[in-house]
């Protein structure tokens, strides 16, 4: 007599196959969590010395924010103040020899002012970050923005006096 199958039975080899992909899946789950780890601490990686820096090389006494720029060359950017509680900013070279930058934020256009006067050039666009940047020892801010025909675009402007210094536009593919 032929053995029947119950119809929630499930022949062997294909038990297996299903057990193969399960750990595969739990494989390739974990290794993205710990590549998604990896690229996050990388992007912070040398604040802490960079901090220490600012704080040893320029009259910086407190540290409020440390940010990445990407310019004329890689920079961490140390926001913070003087002892007098005066504003100020760090431009702390991470790859080149090149020497530290260092700006009282006094005499600058603050960043309030910068977003107000681009968003009167640019009312429909899609502010995605302001940081402050340097390049060729030039403070600047960088607007990086989607514009009205859908344009990613990277703004700079003199922090000293708020006028346009470069746009970098990139148009999207279809």
């Amino acid at each position: 007599m032929e053995k029947r199958f119950l119809p929630f039975t499930v022949p062997s080899w294909l038990k297996w196959i299903i057990v193969c992909m399960l750990v595969v899946l739990v494989l390739i789950f974990s290794y993205g969590v710990f590549l998604y780890n990896s690229i996050q601490e990388d992007k912070t990686k040398g604040f802490t010395q960079s901090k220490q820096t600012a704080l040893s090389e320029t009259a910086l006494t407190k540290v409020n924010d440390i940010q990445r720029f990407h310019g004329d060359g890689f920079y961490h950017v140390v926001s913070g103040s003087t002892k007098d509680n005066k504003e100020a900013i760090a431009f702390v070279p991470v790859d080149d020899e090149k020497d530290i930058s260092f700006f009282l934020t006094e005499q600058f256009v603050t960043e309030d002012e910068i977003t107000t006067k681009w968003r009167k050039t640019c009312s429909d666009c899609q502010l995605v970050k302001t940081i402050p940047g340097i390049n060729k020892g030039i403070p600047l801010w960088e607007f990086t923005y989607i514009d009205n025909d859908n344009r990613y675009v990277f703004a700079y402007f003199y922090m000293e006096t708020g006028k346009s210094y470069e746009k970098i536009r990139f148009k999207t593919v279809n």
